[in-house]
């Protein structure tokens, strides 16, 4: 599975999910038709 960290741009905003940055698929998350940056593909609790 190719799970990311993605920025999902809405107008000047950054779209978030439950205040935090989507993680997930492309597909998963919905980022078709978006404008849409992968950030990272790693996920670390601390």
């Amino acid at each position: 599975m190719n799970q990311s960290y993605w920025a999902i741009i809405n107008h000047f905003d950054i779209a978030l999910i439950n205040n935090e940055l989507p993680f997930g698929t492309a597909e998963e998350i919905g980022t078709s038709g978006r404008k849409s940056v992968k950030l990272a593909n790693i996920k670390v609790f601390r």
